[in-house]
This record gives structure tokens, C-alpha cells and sequence, in this order.
């Protein structure tokens, strides 16, 4: 009979419904389950309540992936020129350098994953969010532009003016 060697424990990480560290992002609630310091710096794993017809403008992520997994509501993504419109289950993947950006469409709050592969983009949530307290409602779709242009760039992310008939299609 062979002896189990002893193992370094791998750390656990478990967050309890409700948990994590909200931000309004945008308007939308961001709650970090799992980041870099929890995930060898695999991935970024939020929680995201996105108000009645708001969500993040046009963007590219030059580090990570970013995928979407839809829990309640309903939320269109637009990725690289294709339009997805997702319901509860319904799931998208865009590899780094996607042009993308996703919507609630409905009158109601929508609440979804996004995945970030690998980790770090949190910094980016941290640096531009307003941490969330208590049940406070959303603050709107606010949009700093000059902290926006500030952060973005260091986190790898190119925000568009949505107003431009033609950003790079990718």
C-alpha cells in the first residue's frame, strides 16, 4: 500500500450570495466574485446588475477576453459587427482586440456574469467605480471622461465615441 504524499492545500475561495465588492461602473452594479489574488491570476469573475437600457460603450480589450453569461433579463451585445441578443443561459465569448459592447434591453434591470480571462481588469473597475453602499439605487449612466481617458489606457482598454459613424470593425 503507497503513502498519499502531502499536498500543499490549493486555496478555496468561495463567496456566499450577496458577496463580493459592488462598484457602479457606468450605472451598472459590478460585484468582484473572484479576481487576481484569488485566482493565480487566471480570471476575473463579476456579478453585474445592468439597469433598464444601460451598459458600458463601445471598447476593446487588448488583455483579456471578456465572455457573458446571461442570468436574468435580457441584454443585446453587440461583438465585431454581429448582434446577439441574450436571455437567461444565453452566452457570448470575445477573444482580446473584440470590438464589443452590450445593452440591457429591457425597462427592467438585467443581472449577468462577465469572465475575464486572464485576471486584472478589476484595477480598471476599482480606479473608475463608485463603491456601492448598502441598497443604494444606481447613480445613471454617468460617464467621467476624463478620468474614462485617465484609466482606460492603463488597464489596455480603447473606449469609443459612440457618436462615430465608423470605429475600426475588427
Amino acid at each position: 500500500m503507497s503513502v498519499v504524499p502531502a499536498l500543499e492545500p490549493a486555496r478555496i475561495i468561495h463567496v456566499p450570495p450577496g458577496g463580493g465588492e459592488g462598484l457602479w461602473v457606468f450605472g451598472d452594479l459590478d460585484t468582484i466574485k473572484a479576481e487576481a489574488k484569488d485566482t493565480e491570476g487566471g480570471l476575473t469573475f463579476v456579478e453585474t446588475l445592468v439597469p433598464a437600457r444601460s451598459g458600458p460603450p463601445l471598447h476593446i480589450h487588448e488583455r483579456e477576453s471578456e465572455s457573458i453569461y446571461v442570468l436574468d433579463g435580457e441584454v443585446r451585445v453587440v461583438a465585431n459587427g454581429k448582434d446577439f441578443t441574450l436571455g437567461p443561459g444565453g452566452f457570448v465569448h470575445m477573444p482580446k482586440g473584440s470590438l464589443h459592447k452590450f445593452e440591457n434591453t429591457l425597462e427592467e434591470p438585467s443581472r449577468i456574469l462577465l469572465i475575464f480571462l486572464p485576471s486584472g481588469i478589476e484595477g480598471y473597475f476599482r480606479e473608475l467605480g463608485t463603491p456601492r453602499v448598502n441598497d443604494e439605487p444606481s447613480p445613471g449612466r454617468v460617464i467621467d471622461q476624463e478620468l474614462l481617458g485617465r484609466v482606460a489606457p492603463k488597464y489596455g482598454l480603447e473606449i469609443f465615441d459612440e457618436s462615430d459613424p465608423s470605429p475600426d470593425t475588427r
